[in-house]
């Protein structure tokens, strides 16, 4: 069957149209994904920025991953990381902190033992300097989910 001028024309612009439109969703999923990149960034940058100044003389409350332990009988100190909550998780900071747990120091919830390296706690006590004189224990361990999940905890 013999084809119209007109089928031959269109044939040309049916094909441009299908480039503007692929281009145009091409360029509207990288525009979304620079947008989701930018805000997750701007998130991870808000987490860490939202890590609480510690001051001295001040009560201080923090919950920190356990990196390191020193001391001998009776009296601890620990370094850690401070994690910020983000909603329903956690996220871990840049800063970290150090504290002391005397040996009658109380734990809310877990027990002494439940306290050492990779340990996710809640401390509250008193700044002094850099350092934390710990009130109270609580172990979070259990309980703490971390957001970033590329970083896991410190090893046990």
């Amino acid at each position: 069957m013999p084809h119209s001028v007109s089928d031959h024309a269109s044939a040309p612009s049916q094909r441009a149209w299908c480039v503007t439109v692929v281009g145009t969703v091409i360029l509207a999923c990288a525009a979304l994904g620079y947008g989701a990149a930018q805000i997750s960034r701007a998130s991870m940058s808000a987490s860490v920025a939202a890590a609480p100044k510690i001051e001295a003389a001040a009560v201080t409350e923090v919950v920190v991953e356990v990196l390191d332990e020193t001391g001998g009988e009776g009296a601890h100190t620990y370094t850690g990381r401070v994690a910020v909550k983000s909603g329903a998780v956690y996220r871990r900071s840049d800063q970290t902190v150090r504290f002391d747990v005397p040996a009658n120091t109380p734990f809310v919830m877990g027990v002494p033992a439940d306290l050492h390296v990779g340990a996710i706690v809640h401390v509250r006590g008193v700044a002094n300097g850099d350092l934390i004189a710990t009130e109270r224990i609580v172990i979070l361990t259990p309980n703490v989910k971390f957001e970033d999940a590329l970083s896991q905890p410190a090893p046990q």
